[in-house]
């Protein structure tokens, strides 16, 4: 059987190309841990520590991500539990992922640690995939069950060479409906993807695989792997944004090898970002980050990060 990716997915992969592994005024720590809990199941730790310059305390956040099977007797495989705290509040973010019938079954909440009975920002979906359609409902209750603040209702059709999706949420609170047209068609090479929402915000994303190597004068290579366009207009406000994404693999300068990196423009004010991973080994990466702005201010405005990424 072959699903459609769900709606929120359309363009994941050009999403995560713009918005992941962008280090900037920061030195930043992760930590992969796998466990074992014999009969109780299994998991995974991740633990980040990120150090912002300027003087801030660092941000600490530990997540726990375990694959049930035995609990007092019952038999709950099937069933993921994340939880994910963080340094700074009371909170801990649960979330229950659980397969039921032809779908998924999940329901997220923050718990306050010195109020397990205070429950905020409720979350409850069911997605479901079928030959050719996937469909998601999402239920958002009022903090404590107190009342319905949200419905929203997704889906995703193959339509001969092109996938379409539409989305419609009502807002009780508000009494508005909010709806999002979307079709995405894979080409050879290539993924084109236009959307409209409330028949007022444009959104149009195309990601090219060019797979081509570059040699810059035998100083450095590197194979150029997909690039990525992301735009948007309001039609109310007359209101636009452009942003350009190439992502690249083995790279090599002199005798140094690069796993990939990435760099990124936003066409409009100009803000540029980019990275490079270094996989010093394979429990350990090295993902560098540059930004600044491609204008008078490219010095005054440039910030450096690190990020470490621990696998163990």
């Amino acid at each position: 059987m072959s699903c459609p990716p769900k709606f929120a997915d359309l363009h994941k992969s050009t999403d995560d190309a713009f918005s992941t592994d962008y280090h900037q005024n920061c030195f930043n720590t992760k930590l992969n841990h796998n466990y074992s809990l014999g009969e109780m199941g299994n998991g995974k730790v991740t633990t980040k520590i990120d150090n912002l310059n300027g003087g801030s305390a660092p941000k600490i956040e530990v997540e726990f991500k375990h694959n049930m099977q035995q609990w007092m007797g019952l038999n709950m495989s099937g069933t993921t539990v994340t939880k994910t705290m963080t340094s700074g509040n009371d909170l801990v973010k649960i979330k229950y992922e659980k397969n039921l019938g032809a779908g998924k079954l999940a329901f997220k909440c923050n718990q306050h640690l010195y109020n397990p009975l205070n429950i905020s920002k409720p979350d409850l979906s069911y997605d479901i995939g079928k030959d050719k359609f996937t469909a998601n409902l999402n239920i958002v209750p009022k903090s404590n069950f107190m009342g319905l603040d949200s419905v929203s209702l997704a889906t995703v059709a193959s339509t001969g060479p092109a996938n379409t999706g539409l989305k419609l949420a009502y807002n009780l609170a508000k009494g508005a409906l909010s709806h999002e047209l979307k079709i995405s068609k894979n080409c050879p090479n290539m993924n084109l993807s236009v959307g409209v929402a409330n028949l007022n915000d444009v959104n149009l994303v195309i990601s090219k695989n060019l797979n081509k190597n570059v040699n810059l004068l035998g100083l450095a290579n590197f194979n150029i792997g997909t690039v990525h366009s992301q735009s948007t207009y309001n039609m109310k406000a007359a209101d636009w944004n452009s942003n350009l994404c190439m992502e690249w693999n083995n790279g090599k300068v002199g005798n140094l090898e690069l796993a990939k990196g990435k760099c990124k423009l936003d066409l409009k004010n100009l803000a540029y970002h980019e990275s490079a991973t270094i996989n010093v080994n394979n429990n350990l990466g090295v993902t560098f980050g540059f930004g600044s702005t491609m204008n008078a201010n490219l010095f005054d405005d440039a910030k450096l990060g690190v990020g470490l990424n621990f696998n163990l």
